[in-house]
């Protein structure tokens, strides 16, 4: 049998008894009401297909399929629109035997379809095809046999979530499994979701919920849960899905392009100033919204209490009527977020720079096929095929911007958030990107972005402008020129100056789009309340596999710069090789100046090294630490490759002094203190990098902490009192102590200890005699500044 809806005409298979509601509109059926579903059996029913056409400026119609439709710029098409985004033939749908297909006609900009790319597919009710600014969305109406004409209203294609009631899951196996991978009984389809997630367990009459160890976690009710005992009314939620649980069965309802965002009554404070006052704004699913206003209006600090990365101080931000910062643990996985600066490794190819992000934030299971599989999808998204073995370095900016773009997309996220992501774009770029951005929207995303630049504000669906944190807009681009009575939207600015912010924030209250945009769709928002704040808690992955991901990026960034590498390597053999051409062993004080630069050399080389390796990649390092990156992995996989290449620049170095020079004591020795003092200032180096903002202000410090090393040594003077005190915080001190000690250490008797620390000019007891306090001394040196290094990036989180 087949049933009808009566609110949107739409034809389901099954019985009113296994669907409760409309799967299509999700409206409730009421089975001794009006509005009971009609039943029309496989003989009886006849068919029709219709498109509800939805254009960029928000008009609608609906036309019947009674034969090939055809869509582009050129008049003989069935529809003509005059649009520059559209080819002249851009695409046509077609009946071949019982089914409709849509197929792309070669055109410039691409057809989607459900937000997927696609030459050609076969098209089910309620899909929908994108087409430049134009969506199409496809349905099946049916008729009784008497030809009884249907009232039927057209769905609205941007209501589409809000769903009422969602299919029914019934737990009667004993162990049910939920996971992407297709053998699992729930099948839960999202690239953030691991090929085994999680475990439904029935025993002794209650059913147990169990996390399989997954990298981005199962909650219940908001909270991280292991393990958990399903009650009456728990909402679970893994990636983009949420399963209610009704005490006997799953409601799952999947919200991937179905995102209801909701900012009410919005204040944010610092200190006694309001950066934001009272911005209440409702957003639906697939629409593009741009935040406009002066700088320092409070655009992108309205966007961050909108993704949750900075909650306000006051007010409440809803998704899909739940409260973002009470969920914002298990919803995080669902935002998309591309700050003003990109978030790629230069250094890297398209295809690496993607990878490597994948390899991150996507589950340990998924395969190398699989993260290529999605690669390819999201470069033809992005029209970035032919560039997958570029290195960024050599994109335009605009194409360095999508790449951007790509590594959100790679956890398909329903929200997409874009800081400035125009900003320095030259005009053709900037539509185009634009156009990219309304494109992705319309495939089943909600796109947010603040903008300076008007040239193509007409892209937008809604406007929210802010002036001084109130808010004195929000609706279509158009709506606006009338408002604020001027001639183009440039002129928006100078408009704002003629009244105090307080005014047109109130003046905005009483327009018909404030009632229409504002306070109508908060009405029909649905609100849950079944959330109760919970702390902000970070899911760990495994860290090993983190820590293998970052060496291997690390080391194809290292690769993709061959000057970086040599950087790293030569300094240390090359200024060994220098201090050999004035120095003279034989003579006592050069031998020990000889000393004391070889340690000063190690210090630099290791301090040198690291000194911009967390300052470089500050705006990567956030946006990933937001998602799921791991700071001890992320710092180890910095040190363990610098000691690497510092492992072979100090051999070098003590191999080619002790050749050319014939210094006293062990080599092993040497090279162990200089590897033991240059890992150390790695390791300070590191946390020189994390403290500042710029490579500019990291070398300031970098000069001044040598030149404390150099006067604290205890090689250039002698060091007693309060300058001894201070020495015993330098590196290059206990290593120069080291390299006295190992000299002492070749000596066969007391004797020729006196000489050899005699013609050094250096007391034998200072430190026990004993070389390997001092090795003991770097490594505690090495161990605090990494603890150091992790202190300060944790102090720096989002929170």
């Amino acid at each position: 049998m087949t049933l009808v809806c009566p609110r949107c005409g739409r034809a389901h298979e099954g019985t009113a008894a296994a669907r409760p509601s409309c799967p299509g509109c999700g409206h409730t059926w009421d089975p001794a009401g009006d509005f009971a579903p009609t039943l029309v059996a496989q003989d009886e029913r006849k068919a029709s297909a219709h498109l509800v056409v939805t254009h960029g400026g928000g008009r609608r119609e609906e036309i019947a399929l009674t034969g090939p439709f055809t869509l582009g710029r050129a008049p003989e098409n069935v529809m003509a629109v005059n649009d520059l985004k559209l080819s002249r033939r851009h695409l046509e749908i077609e009946r071949r035997g019982e089914a409709w297909y849509v197929k792309d006609l070669g055109s410039s900009s691409g057809t989607m379809v459900n937000g997927a790319r696609a030459v050609e597919a076969r098209l089910a009710p309620g899909d929908r095809v994108t087409a430049g600014d134009m969506t199409i969305e496809f349905q099946v109406r049916f008729q009784d046999t008497g030809d009884t004409a249907r009232k039927v209203r057209v769905s609205v294609v941007e209501s589409a979530a809000s769903a009422g009631p969602v299919p029914k899951v019934a737990l009667s196996k004993d162990r049910i499994v939920l996971g992407r991978g297709a053998e699992c009984d729930i099948v839960l389809a999202s690239p953030v979701i691991s090929r085994k997630h999680a475990t439904i367990v029935r025993s002794g009459g209650a059913l147990t919920l169990e996390d399989l160890g997954t990298p981005n976690g199962v909650f219940v009710n908001g909270r991280l849960v292991k393990r958990h005992v399903l009650a009456k009314g728990d909402r679970i939620r893994i990636g983009p899905y949420v399963l209610t649980f009704d005490g006997a069965e799953l409601a799952q309802e999947d919200q991937q392009g179905k995102i209801t965002l909701e900012a009410n009554a919005i204040c944010k404070k610092a200190g006694s100033l309001d950066i934001l006052k009272d911005v209440s704004v409702v957003i639906r699913p697939n629409e593009f919204v741009g935040l406009l206003g002066p700088s320092g209006a409070g655009k992108s600090t309205f966007m961050d209490t909108l993704n949750g990365f900075r909650p306000a101080t006051s007010g409440e931000v809803r998704v899909n009527g739940e409260n973002l910062y009470h969920i914002f643990n298990s919803f995080k996985t669902n935002i998309g977020y591309v700050p003003q600066d990109d978030i790629i490794h230069r250094e890297l190819t398209v295809r690496d720079a993607l990878y490597y992000t994948a390899k991150l934030r996507l589950p340990d299971d998924t395969t190398d096929a699989e993260i290529e599989r999605l690669l390819d999808e999201i470069l033809k998204t992005l029209e970035l095929s032919e560039r997958r073995d570029t290195r960024v370095s050599a994109l335009s900016g605009g194409q360095r911007k999508r790449v951007s773009v790509g590594v959100e997309l790679l956890t398909k996220p329903p929200l997409l958030f874009l800081d400035e992501p125009t900003s320095g774009l030259d005009p053709g770029t900037e539509e185009k990107i634009m156009t990219l951005f309304r494109s992705l929207a319309k495939g089943g995303r909600t796109v947010v972005l603040t903008t300076h630049v008007m040239e193509n504000i007409e892209l937008l669906d809604l406007i929210v402008v802010l002036v001084k944190g109130r808010l004195a807009w929000y609706g279509p681009p158009k709506d606006a020129l009338a408002y604020f009575d001027i001639p183009k939207i440039t002129k928006i600015y100078d408009k704002l100056e003629t009244a105090k912010p307080e005014e047109w924030s109130q003046r905005y209250l009483a327009t018909p789009q404030h009632q229409a945009y504002v306070v109508e769709r908060q009405a029909a928002s649905r609100a849950s309340g079944g959330t109760q704040p919970v702390p902000r808690e970070r899911r760990a992955p495994a860290p090993h596999l983190q820590t293998v991901a970052l060496l291997r990026r690390y080391w194809a960034t290292l690769v993709g710069d061959p000057k970086s590498l040599l950087a790293l390597l030569v300094p240390g053999p090359l200024i060994g090789f220098l201090m050999t051409l004035p120095f003279d062993s034989e003579n006592r004080y050069q031998h020990k100046q000889l000393l004391v630069f070889m340690m000063i050399t190690a210090v630099f080389c290791g301090c040198f090294n690291a000194f911009r390796e967390i300052v470089k990649e500050k705006p990567i390092y956030k946006r990933e630490r937001m998602v799921n990156l791991q700071i001890f992995p992320y710092i180890l996989s910095k040190l363990l490759l610098q000691g690497v290449f510092l492992t072979v620049s100090m051999f070098l170095l003590a191999l080619i002094v002790s050749v050319l020079e014939s210094i006293r004591g062990p080599f092993l020795f040497h090279y162990a203190l200089l590897l033991g003092a240059s890992i150390a200032a790695c390791a300070l180096g590191l946390v020189i990098s994390a403290l500042v903002n710029s490579s500019e202000k990291a070398i300031g410090v970098v000069i001044v902490i040598m030149i404390m090393q150099i006067i604290f040594s205890g090689g250039i003077a002698e060091l007693s009192g309060f300058s001894s005190f201070l020495g015993g915080f330098m590196i290059a001190y206990w290593g120069y102590d080291g390299m006295m000690q190992s000299v002492c250490f070749s000596t066969a008797d007391g004797t020729a200890e006196e000489r050899a620390f005699g013609m050094l000019g250096k007391d034998v007891t200072a430190h026990g005699g004993w070389i390997f306090g001092d090795l003991v001394m770097l490594g505690v040196f090495a161990v605090a500044f990494f603890l150091l290094t992790a202190a300060i990036l944790r102090r720096q989180d989002v929170r």
